[in-house]
């Protein structure tokens, strides 16, 4: 279970992160 609430943290953490990388490598 613990893995499980980890995984879903980093993920909150990583996409968001990834997102604004993206966009402000774009510009």
């Amino acid at each position: 279970m613990t893995g499980l609430c980890l995984a879903a943290a980093g993920l909150a953490v990583t996409l968001p992160l990834q997102a604004f990388t993206l966009g402000w490598t774009h510009s």
